[in-house]
């Protein structure tokens, strides 16, 4: 049988799909954010033109302005020449140049009409809120159920506090909440809660993003080495990491912050049954005691007596 013209010559139709993978930067992206299109505006000083584009697929659009893994530079046709555009930090910088008192999302159209349809989602994380703030879109009736006390999922228990402030993430959480969203914290499912529950409570769709509370390997060597703490939740755990959890001892104390990385590191594990691990209550003790190296050249000035002092 002869081959007709598009087989032996391999061609391939143009769809929709076609002119969007053309568009690398995009196509990279999860949420299709177009990219290119706020770069553009960020380079004509339209910031607020820029942060519509980077906002309107993204309801975590700061947090992504921190600590993004932007494929969209790996994809990023520039590399070709000498390197790629640094696409992240011009969100971050049309989110910095945001006027908030416009709105999280200024151009967000919220619906007047309801539907009846109630759906629950399991898990406060980005898939969990990201879910629940299109649905809240299109006007269904949403509850998030969260298994612990502060929602954000890893983005509030597993980043450090340098690496995303929790003003910001909590910015975005209360935005998303005022879609009418509703939020249920310290509600574990299958143990507080059952699916069959939600069911009879009228739940008619359930979106289950419970995430993958594991930590990466530092590819170094020495990382697998006795005494490398790893932020992760087991079965043996009923809590894990929250790097702001002493947040409040250290601001109590008036300790320098380089005391909160220890209490980050301290409380990578906790003991069976949600206690504060062994490792946590030395450092808490050699940190009242004063007796952290690191400390000594910094904390002779740092209590309130010594201030009144100078």
């Amino acid at each position: 049988m002869q081959k007709t013209g598009v087989e032996k010559y391999n061609v391939k139709i143009p769809d929709i799909d076609y002119f969007r993978q053309i568009i690398k930067c995009t196509s990279a992206c999860p949420i299709n954010t177009p990219a290119g299109k706020y770069v553009q505006e960020v380079g004509s000083g339209n910031y607020e033109v820029a942060y519509d584009l980077a906002r309107k697929t993204n309801p975590f659009v700061y947090v992504c302005a921190r600590v993004c893994a932007h494929p969209c530079e790996d994809a990023c046709r520039r590399k070709i020449v000498d390197e790629p555009i640094a696409i992240n930090a011009l969100k971050r910088v049309a989110t910095d140049h945001h006027n908030l008192g416009l709105g999280h999302d200024p151009t967000l159209k919220i619906p007047d009409t309801k539907r009846k349809e109630k759906v629950a989602v399991i898990g406060s994380g980005p898939a969990g809120f990201s879910c629940a703030h299109d649905l809240a879109l299109l006007g269904y009736p949403v509850t998030i159920f969260e298994s612990q006390s502060t929602p954000g999922g890893m983005l509030a228990l597993g980043l450090p506090v340098y690496r995303l402030p929790r003003d910001i993430l909590s910015m975005e959480i209360d935005s998303l909440i005022s879609l009418g969203i509703k939020l249920r914290t310290n509600c574990a499912i299958g143990k507080d809660l059952t699916i069959k529950d939600l069911r009879e409570q009228g739940y008619q769709a359930v979106f289950i993003a419970v995430g993958s509370h594991k930590s990466r390997d530092l590819e170094i060597e020495g990382s697998d080495l006795d005494g490398v703490l790893k932020p992760t939740i087991t079965q043996d755990t009923d809590k894990m990491l929250d790097v702001n959890y002493y947040l409040d001892y250290v601001k109590d104390k008036d300790k320098e912050d380089v005391n909160l990385v220890l209490f980050q590191m301290a409380e990578l594990h906790y003991a069976p049954g949600g206690k504060k691990s062994q490792l946590f209550k030395d450092l808490k003790k050699r940190v009242d005691d004063g007796d952290f190296p690191v400390n000594k050249g910094i904390q002779k000035t740092n209590s309130k007596e010594d201030k009144e002092k100078k």
